[in-house]
């Protein structure tokens, strides 16, 4: 008997998801303390190492994160930054902008940048950092027959 993909088997159809590779959102939340300092404790942190620490700050503005497991591909990110007081403020705008992606050493740099300028600025204390990050888990099938 062959199976042949689309086709009831069981009960069940195949669709496309199944022939898709693994890929994960990793999410991370902060709120900022003074000149954009990182605090010890996350609002979200799950798929990053909280083993250890998670995020250091680089200098003004440039944050590296440590991921949890090694990964196999980077497929996208970003994030923003929420401003402490209700309402927007402009001049506090942020964007978080990945620029450097290790996954051999399961890393990933970001900036928090002024999106009207691109500059790289601190976040103001008590501002929230949220970055989302999708990684891929690709492992090629093993043909049939083969040992």
């Amino acid at each position: 008997m062959s199976l042949t993909p689309n086709v009831p088997q069981g009960g069940f159809f195949k669709d496309s998801a199944e022939y898709q590779p693994a890929v994960n959102r990793l999410f991370l939340s902060f709120t900022s303390g003074a000149s954009g300092a990182v605090p010890t404790t996350y609002l979200v942190d799950n798929g990053f190492d909280t083993a250890n620490t998670p995020v250091v700050r680089n200098s003004t503005g440039n944050y590296t994160a440590t991921l949890s497991a090694v990964w196999a591909a980077y497929l996208s990110g970003g994030g923003s930054v929420r401003q402490t007081a209700g309402t927007y403020d402009a001049a506090k705008a942020f964007d978080v902008k990945i620029y450097a992606v290790d996954l051999a050493n399961k890393t990933i740099s970001f900036v928090t940048t002024r999106p009207d300028t691109g500059v790289v600025i601190d976040m103001a204390s008590g501002d929230i950092l949220d970055l989302c990050v999708r990684l891929g888990a690709w492992t090629e099938p093993t043909p049939a027959g083969a040992s």
